[in-house]
This record gives C-alpha cells, structure tokens and sequence, in this order.
C-alpha cells in the first residue's frame, strides 16, 4: 500500500418538437402516481366502472370543501432541469362536470421557502363520451423549481380519466451546451463570462443564474446568440456561496454550467492544497463507484474535485465519471466480465467506454451499498460477504491492470447520517419496504480495514475518506434527508477532502 498523509478536516414551432411520453397512465395497476389530499375536497380512487382503454380508469369525485365544490388530483413527479423548456399534460376524460388540465408550479418565495401557484387552461365540459383534455405548461421564458401536473374537477360531478401522458418537449433540431468546466470561486468574487454554443444562431437564449441559497431569487437575463451560435453570459452582481446553477435556454431545449462559491477560508484553504499538486503532463481520470458519484453530475465531487485540480494545472485534467448508483463490488465485477451472449447487469451499457482510452489514474469509491444491511437478515450482516467483497477487489484491480497502467486509488465509503439511517428503515420496514440500512460500524469498519489490506497487497493508493469524515458535526448538513447521498454542502465537503488527500505526501499526483 502506498500511504497518504491525511490531515483530518473538522415559443417553439409544434413541427419542431420530439414529443415522448415520459410518464404514460393507463390506471391499470393503480394511480399511477396520482394523489389526493385529505384536506383538499373530492375523493380519488381507481375504477373498473367506464375505461376508455384497459379495464381500469382514475375516478375523480367531486365534494365540498371549505365553501367550494370541486375535486382535486397532483402527481409529484421528480424533479427535472424544467426552467426554460415546456411540459404537456394530456388525458382522456368523461362524466359530469368541469374538468381543468393543469400544474403546480413550485418557485421561491421572499423567506427562502417555497411559492406554490396553480394555472390552468380552460375548464372543459365533461359528457358521456372521452374526450381530449391538454394543458402545455410553456417556461421558455420563465423559472420554476419542480413541478406537479394537476386535474381539477369543478362543480358537482364524476370524472373518469384515463391514457394520460405527461411528456417533456424537446426540439430535436436544437441544441445548446456550455463551454466551459465546473469553476469555485471565492465569495465576493463576480462570475466570469461563460459560454454556451446553440445549434441556432441569432436566437434569443435565456439565462437564469439560480443560487443554492433559496433566500436569492433567480437572476433572469438574455442574449441573442451570434453567427457561430455562441451566448455569452454576462454576470451581475456576486451571488451568495453555495452551488451556482446557471441554465442556458433556446426554443425550449436548455443546458446547465454549474460553479461552487466558496467561503474566503475555505476557498484558500483548497487553493493551497490544489497548488501543493503540480502535473508535468495531462492527467485523465477515471472515476468508478456507487451513486456517491454517480447522482448531481455536473456539480457533485467529482466535477469539483477535477475543477480545483484545473485552476492550479490549467487545461491538463479530465476526467470519466463511470459511477453506477446501486452498485457495489461484486456487481462491478460482474459487470466489467460480462461477454456477448449472456445475461447483461444492471446498466450493463456504461461500462461500454471502460476501456475506449487511457487513463492517468483510476479511483475507485465504493462500499455504501457493500455495507448496506437489511431487516430480512435482521442487520446481522452486509450486502456482500467481507470475504466475497476483499476477493472480487482482486479481480477487479487485476482485470483493470490488464487494460491500464494507471495508478489505483481505493476510496474508502464517506461518514453517512448512521442515525437518520437507522430512523429511516423502520419507517421502510413500517409501510412494506425493504428497511435499509447504511453505515453501521460493525460493517463499515471491517470493509475498510480490508481495504487498506488490499491496497497493500495490491500496490494500491489508499484514500481514507471515512476517517477524513468520521465524527464531523456537520454530517447531517452534508447528507440529504436519506442519510446517505449528499446535499450540495456535502458534494463541496467530499471534493475538500478528496483533494486534501490528493495534496498529500505519497499522492500519486505528487
């Protein structure tokens, strides 16, 4: 094992579009997805009674409610890069009544909490036969942090609605990327120009600068793209610390260029160690590993990580972020022997780019899902056998070294919210799930004393992120309600401690 030194750290033409629908309801098998609240009047359920196709349909039943009679239906899909794009909600639907297609927009309100509004189209008179209901929710122009579509059924009546869809539209004869890397910046610092470059010039493209801090609304601002098709955006004032999202939007396609602001201590405090590290040649990276770095592409670690190693080495590190979420040793494994003809694993197709270029270095971080525990072995024992888990790392950092001559680093799993954790699979347990657990030491511990064994025996780095983590108070800020997969406070935090490691003594950059 080669030894680190850490330092432990307390408007679009409809011909244009490429409609698909990314969640299709026929009700067969439940609501799809589709929720009514207690508090809210009418009552939700599913119907065998009048389907339009199937033998299931959604039935919306109005009542009253605080003086009004209606009935009202949300579906909270995950949240998606909407701003600037447009969202199309169309269903079928028939019986007595008004119904009004929909959503509920989520923006910021002036405390840093969330400013929920509906909007509607027009309310259309329900009959005895389907007909077509739509609503196009247009922020080509406009800011909106998530979504919910919304039905809503008005006045006395019943409501059977089926086949809907809710579709992101995307131009298929547009495109727009940023031209620049994930930047940090000191706080009080003003952006850089950044660029992006559209398939379309002389289009108008929308900016909006979103700051991490929800107590700062959205900085809206455009400009029309030159001959070549390339937008500048031209900061304002400096934003608070935090994640900068900066989203890019032309004719309803848009794109995301991601900067980290950054504390005046902290930021010299990174500063130093990414000057500790000077690269004499260009360095590619390769980065596997579970939804720690797979999840927030674009800002999570990885992106950070690479950027603070470009500020002080400028254009001489990339990087390939071929991180599974869900995965864990022995499935990369798997996934890295699979030959043609036999039964792919999950994601089978990421590892496609395994080996289509050389790499500098090769870091490996895995073991949250390796120590995961679950209530069917009442927490007595790990996802993957110790033994099976110290095996399949052998094969692995042989089956690399077959291909690539890069150093290996071993990255121990980061320090979770052990006690949210355990909070979080009762609560799994209690509603029929599978009750996992992450981060308990009776498995963590173990796992990474066989790492630091392996990366001796294997001629390995190892990076003790764990260790690095362990016992900081300000975990729970850096973990996501989940207690697992991190906040952007977390992503910044990983990212300090990975180049502080990095930076040390023994590194294989140094």
């Amino acid at each position: 094992m080669k030894n680190f030194n850490f330092i432990a750290a307390s408007a679009v033409a409809a011909t244009a579009l490429t409609a698909f629908a990314d969640y299709h309801h026929t009700f067969e098998k439940g609501s799809g997805g589709w929720v009514h609240y207690n508090y809210w009047g009418g009552k939700l359920e599913n119907s065998s009674e009048a389907p339009r196709t199937g033998k299931k349909s959604l039935k919306l039943t109005s009542s009253e409610k605080r003086g009004k009679v209606y009935g009202l239906t949300i579906c909270p899909i995950p949240s998606r890069d909407i701003t600037g794009t447009r969202v199309r909600l169309t269903f079928y639907a028939k019986g007595s009544g008004e119904i009004a297609a929909g959503v509920l927009n989520y923006t910021r309100n002036s405390r840093g909490g969330e400013k929920m509004t509906y909007a509607y189209a027009d309310a259309v008179k329900l009959t005895d036969q389907y007909q077509k209901v739509e609503y196009i929710a247009d922020y080509t122009e406009n800011f909106v942090e998530k979504i919910a579509p919304a039905i809503e059924l008005r006045g006395k009546g019943v409501a059977y609605i089926d086949d809907l869809d809710i579709v992101y539209e995307k131009n298929k004869a547009v495109s727009i990327k940023p031209l620049g890397k994930h930047l940090s910046l000191r706080e009080g610092e003003k952006l850089p120009q950044v660029k992006f470059k559209t398939s379309v010039p002389d289009e108008t493209v929308q900016f909006f600068a979103i700051p991490e801090n929800r107590k700062f609304q959205p900085v809206q601002s455009s400009v029309i793209a030159d001959e070549k098709g390339i937008a500048v955006y031209e900061p304002g004032d400096p934003l608070p610390a935090g994640m900068l999202k900066l989203t890019a939007a032309v004719k309803g396609v848009n794109a995301n260029w991601y900067a980290q602001i950054v504390p005046t201590a902290e930021y010299d405090a990174m500063l130093k160690d990414a000057s500790a590290i000077k690269l004499a040649k260009p360095c590619h990276i390769l980065f596997l590993g579970d939804s720690i770095t797979d999840r927030d592409r674009g800002y999570n670690y990885a992106d950070i990580l690479t950027g603070w190693l470009n500020k002080t080495n400028p254009g001489k590190v990339s990087f390939q972020n071929l991180a599974v979420s869900g995965d864990f040793i022995t499935r990369v494994e798997k996934r890295m022997t699979w030959k043609k003809g036999k039964r792919q694993e999950w994601k089978q197709w990421v590892y496609n780019d395994l080996h289509n270029r050389p790499y500098d270095l090769i870091i490996i971080a895995l073991g949250a899902n390796d120590c995961a525990s679950f209530k069917s072995s009442n927490y007595k024992k790990p996802q993957v056998a110790l033994a099976e888990a110290e095996a399949s790392f052998k094969r692995v950092i042989d089956l690399l070294r077959t291909k690539s001559k890069a150093p290996i680093i071993l990255v121990t799993p980061i320090a979770n919210n052990v006690e949210l954790s355990k909070k979080n699979g009762a609560i799994s347990v209690r509603y029929g799930g599978v009750g996992a657990v992450f981060g308990l030491p009776e498995f963590v511990n173990p796992f990474n004393a066989m790492l630091k064994k392996v990366a001796k025996e294997k001629n390995c780095y190892l990076l003790d992120l764990h260790s690095m983590m362990q016992g900081n108070a300000n975990i729970p800020k850096w973990c996501l309600r989940d207690a697992v997969h991190l906040t952007e406070a977390g992503q910044q935090a990983v990212a300090a401690f990975m180049l502080k490691g990095l930076a040390a003594e023994g590194s294989p950059l140094k």
